[in-house]
């Protein structure tokens, strides 16, 4: 039973590493400019985490709007530094 957990939890790193690296070519490949390209990567994001949404242990709060704030500013970064910069630099 735990080699099948182990398994399946390497699976899921190796699918996350990938999809990370492929970031790179279709942020350059897309031609809009870095603002929608955060805004439409957040909504795909949230799309994807909503099945592992408990809402009743979320408490909006000044944390949660600075995690709300930390959250925008690296994916604008991250989106910004891929659009401005070649991906090995980035």
């Amino acid at each position: 039973m735990e080699k099948k957990q182990n398994t399946r939890g390497v699976l899921m790193v190796l699918a996350a590493a990938l999809l990370w690296s492929s970031n790179a070519p279709f942020v350059r490949w897309i031609s809009l400019d870095a603002v929608p390209l955060a805004g439409i990567r957040s909504i795909i994001a949230a799309v994807v985490l909503l099945p592992f949404l408990r809402p009743r242990q979320i408490k909006i709060n000044r944390y949660f709007f600075g995690f709300l704030a930390c959250f925008l500013a690296i994916t604008f970064g991250i989106i910004l530094a891929l659009k401005t910069t070649s991906a090995a630099i980035a």
